[in-house]
């Protein structure tokens, strides 16, 4: 045999040994769940893939009865110091209206910035579209918080992947709270608290020079925004602005709540989610 070819045959082998183990990785889905919300039968199961920056584990929620079928889908980011298990009322809300749901970790550490989770998001946009049973041209995104922003950031770059955003109490104003704080780049310190999360110096770096509003216009879908009138980290008045620079948003407030939903407001706030997804 000829060296040509047998470099051509090994290449092909080498080739075929990476996709093999790219699949399985990225189809990793157990152990299996089964669980009922909402009267109907769900299968909640890991779902973890590998980007370019490492391994990036979730979980995902979709309707158990049907598995022949390509589902709308809502892919949900956490805020800064939680994870996705932080959402699991919400996804499972989510899957009970017929809708495949996924929340995953970004990458946290000293790294870790907005920026660096638009990255990690845009990497799974792509792998949730190209999922079996998801209906790659009905995908929302949502988020909590710092993962709110992420999400409204993400779709205006997105916006043929991106079909509509829900938003609770987006942290819109991170930018502008970076930059009080640290008014000089050379000011900004190797490790700062934040809510209590420690963040690198990339945290600021990245966003101190953001206009978070500016493109909010290009995105056409539909936004839901829902936010409680005594937020004290995100004020109120932030998503008002929000809203009015989205061509089509709907601000839902929940008096009484603060940052981050629990009890009577966080059932609220699943009605206004449900209500929404199925108007979509």
């Amino acid at each position: 045999m000829k060296a040509g070819v047998k470099s051509g045959i090994a290449a092909a082998v080498a080739i075929g040994a990476v996709l093999a183990v790219w699949f399985l990785w990225n189809s990793i889905d157990s152990p299996r769940e089964n669980i009922k919300s909402g009267g109907i039968s769900i299968d909640v199961e890991n779902l973890s893939f590998y980007t370019k920056n490492g391994s990036i584990k979730g979980k995902v929620y979709r309707p158990a009865a049907d598995t022949l079928h390509r589902h709308p889908t809502v892919i949900w980011c956490h805020g800064l110091g939680e994870n996705a298990s932080k959402a699991d009322e919400y996804l499972k809300a989510i899957a009970s209206e017929g809708y495949v749901a996924y929340a995953f970790n970004f990458r946290d550490g000293l790294d870790m910035s907005v920026k660096t989770e638009i990255e990690d998001l845009k990497e799974i946009l792509e792998h949730i579209k190209a999922l079996r049973y998801v209906d790659k041209k009905k995908i929302t995104l949502a988020g909590a918080s710092q993962g709110g922003l992420v999400a409204a950031l993400t779709a205006i770059d997105e916006s043929r992947s991106v079909h509509s955003l829900i938003l609770l109490y987006p942290a819109f104003n991170i930018p502008d709270d970076c930059r009080a704080r640290y008014s000089r780049a050379k000011d900004i310190p190797d490790s700062t608290v934040v809510n209590g999360v420690t963040v690198g110096a990339a945290y600021f770096k990245d966003i101190r020079n953001l206009n978070a509003y500016k493109k909010l216009s290009k995105f056409k879908g539909d936004v839901l925004i829902i936010h409680g009138n005594s937020d004290t980290i995100v004020p109120l008045a932030v998503s008002e602005t929000v809203a009015a620079a989205f061509p089509s948003a709907t601000l839902q407030t929940i008096p009484g709540a603060g940052h981050g939903f629990s009890g009577s407001a966080r059932k609220n706030a699943i009605s206004y989610i449900k209500e929404f997804l199925n108007k979509e």
